[in-house]
């Protein structure tokens, strides 16, 4: 799969990056990769499920994330795939309890295909089939790994079996975010156990010669889009930016005053 690169506006990082260089006592690799190792924790920060509804809106804890990930997840399998007793409730509503007492009795005496029949009319044509382990799911996911469909596709014979795939889905939540696990593991960033578990395409590389500093960093989980990770990194290097400005501020009121024989009040 090739990189899609993404374009991010640097120039206000690049400034406060030479400043925080020119007056620190640690070499500028060090700086540098302080700086670069901040922005990726960044960028993990906001790889869902790991933020709110927009990026920027406030971090998530892992279990918060973890639990918001399950959910969405099972809601994507729920809008395509139904139950037999979602179907029966279709059926009470709009035709009775003698309709459904019927559809129970043939589901129950494994009459499927009699019982699939009678469900059509009620459920915009869907009707009851052996579970396809996931294949519709897997049709319907778009290009973010949602799924946007508006009527169910068919009711599952054998909700356990639906229940099993959907629980199976849920443990791979974080998929996406371990997409950073190989530049995490370059530059010493510890991931929760519940994100280094997995192992999803991604590479990192760290430069550093006499006359060049380079951090590079892909995520190729196929359904990160080159648009969403660009707001995503520039999300994080615009709070590494920020940061880096409080720790000027606070060089500034402290250090700058002390090196030249001053002490400034709080």
């Amino acid at each position: 799969m090739a990189v899609q690169e993404v374009k991010l506006d640097w120039s206000d990082f690049e400034r406060k990056l030479a400043r925080r260089m020119s007056t620190a006592t640690r070499s500028i690799y060090e700086v540098a990769a302080e700086q670069f190792k901040g922005i990726i924790k960044g960028v993990v920060g906001v790889t869902p499920p790991m933020h709110d509804q927009g990026i920027g809106d406030g971090m998530t804890t892992v279990p918060q994330a973890r639990a918001a990930g399950r959910r969405k997840v099972a809601s994507d399998i729920a809008k395509l795939y139904g139950t037999p007793s979602e179907a029966a409730e279709l059926i009470k509503d709009q035709a009775g309890p003698d309709q459904v007492k019927e559809f129970w009795a043939l589901y129950k005496h494994q009459k499927f295909s009699q019982a699939s029949e009678m469900l059509l009319p009620y459920a915009s044509g869907a009707g009851l089939y052996a579970f396809d382990a996931g294949a519709v799911h897997r049709r319907f996911r778009n290009k973010r790994g949602s799924v946007n469909s508006r009527r169910k596709i068919y009711f599952v014979q054998d909700p356990d079996e639906l229940r099993a795939y959907a629980a199976k889905k849920q443990e791979n939540v974080f998929w996406l975010a371990s997409g950073w696990k190989d530049i995490c593991a370059k530059m010493g960033i510890s991931l929760p156990a519940a994100i280094s578990k997995h192992h999803a395409p991604g590479v990192g590389t760290i430069e550093l010669t006499s006359d060049r500093i380079r951090f590079f960093a892909a995520n190729d989980v196929s359904y990160g889009r080159a648009v969403d990770l660009e707001r995503r990194v520039q999300f994080a290097v615009d709070a590494q930016s920020s940061k880096m400005q409080r720790q000027w501020e606070t060089f500034m009121k402290t250090q700058f005053w002390q090196d030249a024989g001053f002490q400034m009040a709080a």
